[in-house]
């Protein structure tokens, strides 16, 4: 499963999010790991120890969790359950090949990211599709825990900063986690 939701996010929603992440970068990386189960450095290793959506909902006031639970995929809930950091990967630095699933573990969720600044051709590649996508800003990724993907090398000298996102669809108890209830209104 691959689906892209174009342009979850507005350009300018993406420069107010991409000076939000830079401007509190040494903040969040001086947060102490907790999860000894991750390689990860920089911004990507906090993905377990910090969650970023407060700041994006009640700073930049981004309504993420009414998008999310508005996409056709998420229609039949009420509740979702979100792990989201960010990766800021300068010139020389990419993610390896990975998936976000456990072996043996409940796999209730479904990975996103969202390519929020950088030089588009900083592309990730998914196995399952054997393609390398080049980023486009704003768009919104999912796909199956299981399904293989990275990033690729980045050469250029601008940081290349995503937002990605662990979806919960049942409760799960993981520190930093943000519970986002559809609008009734909506």
């Amino acid at each position: 499963m691959f689906l892209c939701e174009e342009e979850f996010f507005s350009i300018e929603e993406c420069e107010r999010i991409a000076d939000l992440v830079l401007s509190r970068e040494e903040e969040v990386l001086k947060i102490p790991n907790t999860n000894t189960r991750t390689d990860y450095t920089g911004l990507t290793g906090k993905y377990y120890d910090f969650n970023w959506l407060p700041w994006i909902v009640e700073e930049l006031e981004i309504d993420v969790p009414n998008r999310l639970l508005s996409l056709e995929l998420f229609q039949n809930y009420n509740t979702l359950w979100v792990q989201c950091w960010s990766n800021v990967l300068r010139q020389g630095e990419g993610l390896n090949m990975h998936n976000h699933g456990n072996d043996g573990e409940i796999n209730d969720f479904l990975p996103a990211h969202v390519f929020i600044a950088g030089n588009p051709n900083t592309g990730t590649y998914y196995k399952e599709l054997n393609i390398t996508m080049p980023s486009t800003r704003g768009n919104l990724h999912i796909f199956n825990p299981f399904d293989e993907h990275k990033v690729v090398l980045n050469t250029h000298s601008t940081p290349r900063i995503s937002l990605a996102m662990d979806i919960w669809y049942t409760l799960h108890e993981l520190p930093n986690i943000y519970e986002i209830h559809r609008n009734p209104l909506s």
